[in-house]
């Protein structure tokens, strides 16, 4: 859930992240041209169903949190690519030390 202020476009999204990680860098190439599609999510009807409620994340804080995890655990391209958050190549470590078998049954 959210707000009606939350919708971003993906650069806005990448400057924020900057805003927050100051040592990142933002290229915008323009080499895949204008994406017109929209994803404008409206959240009017949650403001009339609930008028009370308030999110208690936004997009600033959401980008906080996840780069305050990545510094704790000392988060880096390997291990960001590796085995822990990309499911294929999980399921080849267990395959490959003979934890599953070919039809990914635990052995």
């Amino acid at each position: 859930m959210g707000m009606n202020s939350e919708n971003f476009q993906i650069k806005d999204v990448a400057y924020l992240i900057k805003e927050v990680m100051p040592e990142c860098r933002v290229v915008i190439t323009g080499e895949y041209g204008v994406d017109a599609r929209s994803y404008k999510v409206s959240f009017d009807k949650i403001k009339r169903m609930l008028p009370s409620f308030r999110p208690r994340w936004n997009l600033r804080k959401g980008i906080e949190q996840i780069y305050k995890f990545c510094k704790k655990y000392k988060m880096d391209s390997a291990k960001f690519n590796g085995r822990y958050f990309i499911r294929l190549k999980q399921i080849s470590y267990l395959i490959e030390n003979d934890k599953l078998d070919s039809k990914l049954y635990w052995r």
